[in-house]
């Protein structure tokens, strides 16, 4: 399992289409433009590896695609990995405690 940093100090990182990855860098976090599942893929295990990277955000749409992989990703890491609505989809409200408790191997 990877060293994580304190949240308070971790990067945010955003994977998906254009427009999702132009506003969350507006707000300051990391961002790659990826359509292609399989990249998605890679690159999710690459941020979730990187002691700097607190949370990643992932387009709902996409991460459906690759649920498994980002679930193998979330046990080996403990990395936090959320799916986030794209303008197009439609995105059912989360429990965000049962999420957590998810990512942390325990849920």
């Amino acid at each position: 399992m990877s060293t994580s940093p304190d949240p308070g100090t971790g990067k945010i990182v955003v994977i998906g289409n254009p427009d999702i990855v132009a506003m969350y860098r507006s707000l300051g976090c990391l961002g790659e433009i990826q359509r292609n599942p399989n990249e998605a893929a890679k690159l999710i295990d690459t941020y979730a590896n990187r002691s700097d990277i607190s949370l990643i955000l992932v387009e709902k749409d996409l991460g459906e695609v690759i649920a498994k992989e980002i679930d193998r990703i979330r046990r080996k890491t403990g990395k936090i990995i959320f799916l986030i609505p794209s303008p197009r989809s439609e995105f059912a409200p989360s429990n965000i405690r049962e999420l957590v408790l998810k990512a942390l191997g325990f849920g």
